[in-house]
């Protein structure tokens, strides 16, 4: 069905630089831009605050609201989107907008749909402008989400966070573990301005036997013998044995 059916479209509030504090005062609030939507995760550094009597209850960023970017010169910042699980006490500027989803479906379900294949040709389609690409309040009214009920709803996204959180801790680890080698490495061999201030020698002179495979050996392999390494047994730096040939 149309999105339309399903959300409220609230546009960000117009400011001039005069009425920005770069910092904290008291009766001002953060203001979202699009430059804090960072892959689906709201980043908080730069902010700029506005008084509140410049903002509109309605828009008070909501625990559900979908914050996206609606406007921009760049075609890949168009569309970036964050949701949020609690309230934040703050607004949105007039280059992004808030889709508020009704009780009538669940809005985390509908923050999932945001970040879909699908949802990102829509916005690549639509966004028009000659010197700026725009979201209309129709580009975002004409998507087409497909509707389950409310428990399906929650299911899917209960799976999908839990998805995307084993996602976020495999990157973790990747990262821990590449500091980890980094600094292995300059335990091992010091840092960059010692590494240039070292001798250098060439590799073969360190090298007592260095030879290549050959081919023409598919004949000789066998159901049991010696293992035989070929080019597939090697990744992610381990010999996978499991793949090995038997050399007769």
């Amino acid at each position: 069905m149309r999105l339309e059916k399903f959300v409220k479209q609230i546009r960000g509030i117009s400011f001039s630089p005069n009425d920005i504090s770069e910092g904290p005062q008291v009766d001002y609030l953060p203001v979202l831009k699009a430059n804090n939507i960072q892959d689906g995760i709201l980043q908080t550094d730069n902010l700029i605050y506005i008084h509140r009597n410049k903002i509109k209850p309605e828009q008070l960023i909501k625990k559900g609201d979908i914050l996206i970017a609606a406007s921009s010169g760049s075609i890949d910042v168009v569309g970036k989107s964050v949701y949020f699980e609690n309230d934040f006490e703050g607004s949105f500027g007039a280059f992004c907008k808030v889709i508020r989803p009704t009780k009538e479906i669940n809005s985390e379900f509908v923050s999932i749909f945001f970040k879909t294949s699908e949802y990102k040709r829509h916005i690549k389609k639509v966004i028009q402008g000659a010197n700026i690409n725009n979201l209309r309040r129709e580009d975002i009214n004409s998507l087409e989400i497909p509707i389950f009920p409310l428990t399906e709803q929650v299911k899917i996204t209960t799976v999908l966070r839990n998805a995307e959180m084993l996602i976020a801790q495999r990157k973790q680890s990747i990262a821990l573990l590449d500091e980890f080698l980094r600094s292995t490495f300059l335990k091992m061999f010091g840092s960059y301005e010692t590494m240039r201030n070292s001798k250098i020698e060439r590799l073969g002179n360190h090298i007592s036997y260095l030879t290549s495979g050959s081919r023409g050996w598919a004949k000789y392999f066998s159901n049991s013998g010696a293992k035989f390494l070929r080019i597939q047994n090697i990744g992610g730096g381990v010999i996978r044995t499991d793949l090995c040939r038997v050399f007769l």
